[in-house]
């Protein structure tokens, strides 16, 4: 009875922990805003099979998390409580259900070390906290690989038939990774090991296969029919395809870009990781979870590293083997002799890195011209209490691994990440949205209520690649690049001597080269609105 009561105060304490914080700001663009306004304008439009965004379609991603959004809008309101919830039960399920397999196929201390660690590093946090389709994501494929585990090790065959439910559900979240991730994995680790011919009747690939696609086809044919094509070429050739072998947006980088994302996302528990992977290695040959393990952490991350298109948030499936491994090594107790130099490296380029917050946003005034840069910035004490707090936390924990009191220390690393939520949260993300988004916010919810009080009205955004503006006016706007000068001379001329209203958001620093026949109404932050 007593580990009942442990288990459910232990749930309870990580609901809080990814819940905290998440309506303390306002959604930030790009993506949280884009995800949160497809939701909002299905429930407008009552249209729930093709995704829109700013009322016309919107073919990035399925629609199964855009149909959750919709949900949680429902049950808790269209705000960023509503928009981020979602992420906290996905991120609080992945964590449930580790612990339900790790328990099952390692043992109770593996999977106790490996929830923990996979609850406490800065991208679970980050992402458990944000109107992303990532926690959902990867919740499935975790489950999908989990399930194939279980059924592996366990020859309980019918676990095989939860791989194919889970993955045809990643599927209708975030399309063709949602499959090729899990049975990756898979494949890999049967090629690798000759176990394939060993199970293939096992697994049922045949049923398989049938229940995939009567779980994905309805809702993939029905958009297809309904768009008349438009869908599945654009989303598989354009988002698919092309992203993977093209950067798309800017977002691009090396063949080594996710290892810097995974030293900083997967904090504290990267500096861990490799004596992790020594200690996997040196097992490999009598131990097939080390193998399996190793196989679910490189697939992923070779996958994501080779794709064109790259951002941080991508690499999170491999956040959980990651887990696992560095769990087992707090377990088994074995050497962590790198582990303390790079975790006293990463902790001082953190500390340092929020330390000097302020030198460095003076450094960014300098190098960009952002809207938001012209205006003064002060995040206040959080950067330096955060930044004081880490350092502290490193020292105790460094004489705690050097003195060989593993346990104590891996009490002071779960407590560094509870503070950094708690600081983070309290008192440096709502000041960055504050100063990056507040102004748009603002005059987002002054173009909402102008537009109410007329019955009819144009909305046009300037230079702006800002998608908040659209959720929290609530209304379509024709966005306009700087290029399209001519088709926005015209658009305001014709609205000079017309009673219909027109409203315009832009940067400042665009206002003088806007034609005559508009007001200013309201400038906040580097950012106008104006009307006719």
């Amino acid at each position: 009875m007593n580990r009942i009561y442990i288990l459910i105060l232990a749930s309870i304490v990580i609901f809080i922990f990814f819940y905290y914080g998440i309506d303390k700001c306002g959604l930030f663009d790009v993506d949280e805003a884009i995800y949160a306004e497809v939701a909002r304008e299905m429930i407008e439009t009552q249209n729930y099979i093709v995704p829109y965004y700013n009322y016309l379609p919107y073919y990035h991603k399925p629609v199964l998390f855009y149909w959750i959004l919709v949900l949680s809008y429902k049950i808790f309101g269209i705000n960023e409580v509503g928009a981020r919830i979602p992420s906290v039960f996905f991120s609080f399920f992945l964590v449930l259900i580790s612990y339900y397999f790790l328990n099952m196929l390692f043992d109770k201390k593996t999977a106790i070390f490996s929830c923990i660690i996979l609850a406490t590093n800065f991208e679970t946090i980050i992402i458990s906290k944000s109107c992303l389709m990532d926690s959902m994501l990867v919740f499935l494929i975790t489950t999908a690989i989990y399930f194939f585990l279980a059924g592996y090790l366990t020859e309980r065959k019918n676990f095989y038939f939860g791989f194919y439910i889970s993955s045809a559900l990643a599927t209708l979240v975030k399309g063709p990774v949602g499959i090729i991730i899990p049975a990756g994995v898979v494949f890999t680790y049967l090629f690798l090991t000759g176990d394939f011919l060993k199970i293939r009747r096992d697994l049922k690939i045949l049923k398989g296969f049938i229940i995939f696609i009567v779980i994905t086809l309805p809702w993939y044919l029905a958009v297809s029919l309904i768009t008349k094509g438009d869908f599945a070429k654009d989303f598989f050739f354009y988002h698919n395809v092309a992203r993977f072998s093209q950067s798309f947006e800017g977002h691009s980088g090396s063949m080594f870009y996710y290892i810097g994302i995974l030293l900083i996302g997967f904090y504290p528990w990267s500096s861990f990781l490799p004596d992790s992977l020594i200690n996997s290695f040196r097992s490999i040959r009598e131990d097939k979870k080390s193998v399996f393990l190793i196989v679910w952490l490189l697939v992923p991350f070779i996958l994501f590293s080779i794709a064109k298109t790259k951002l941080p948030n991508y690499i999170f499936p491999v956040i959980v083997p990651a887990s696992i491994l560095v769990g087992k090594i707090w377990k088994e107790k074995n050497s962590i002799s790198i582990a303390i130099f790079i975790f006293i490296f990463l902790t001082c380029m953190l500390s340092l890195f929020f330390g000097f917050s302020d030198k460095l946003v003076e450094l960014a005034k300098q190098k960009f011209n952002l809207p938001y840069l012209q205006q003064k910035i002060d995040l206040g004490e959080g950067p330096l209490i955060l930044s004081i707090g880490l350092i502290s936390f490193m020292g105790l924990t460094s004489i705690l691994l050097y003195k060989n009191f593993k346990e104590t220390s891996f009490y002071f690393l779960v407590a560094s990440m509870f503070f950094f939520n708690f600081i983070s949260m309290y008192f440096i993300a709502p000041k960055v949205w504050y100063y990056i988004q507040g102004g748009l916010y603002d005059l987002s919810l002054e173009a909402k209520k102008i537009s109410q009080e007329y019955l009819h009205s144009n909305f046009i955004i300037y230079d702006l690649h800002q998608p908040s503006i659209i959720f929290y006016s609530q209304k379509k706007a024709e966005v306009l690049s700087k290029e399209e000068t001519e088709r926005l001379n015209n658009c305001i001329m014709n609205h000079k001597y017309s009673e219909l209203k027109l409203l315009l958001i832009t940067k400042n620093s665009l206002i003088d080269k806007l034609p005559d026949g508009l007001k200013l109404l309201k400038t906040v932050d580097g950012y106008s609105l104006l009307s006719n």
